[in-house]
């Protein structure tokens, strides 16, 4: 869909100063992913995952881009030390694997339990 598209291209412009000070920093560095379903989330990462491999974006530019997007009901929250990492654990959420790197949940109302 449009907005799932959307909500993976990471927009340089909105992310350049986060990511120059997210990038002076070493260690894992966490990528959010939402969606309205986790089948949503899970393809919004596998696009994601392509945008990553295809190069030219880096690792804080994606992190930061993604932790400014709207955020959903369901959330992955992928750790990674760089692009390679990042992609592997987005394809593993992509295709419903287990990876120590990656965290999924739902947002409960706390109305509806």
């Amino acid at each position: 869909t449009a907005e799932a598209e959307s909500a993976t291209t990471p927009v340089r412009s909105e992310v350049s100063e986060s990511a120059a000070v997210l990038d002076a920093r070493s260690g894992v560095v966490p990528v959010v992913v939402s969606g309205r379903s986790r089948v949503v989330v899970r393809e919004a990462a596998g696009r994601l995952a392509e945008v990553v491999e295809a190069g030219g974006v880096g690792l804080a530019d994606v992190a930061v881009t993604m932790a400014g997007r709207s955020r959903f009901g369901y959330r992955a929250v992928v750790l990674a030390r760089g692009e390679a990492e990042l992609a592997g654990r987005l394809r593993a959420l992509a295709g419903g694997d287990p990876d120590a790197g990656v965290v999924t949940g739902a947002v409960v109302d706390p109305e509806t339990g």
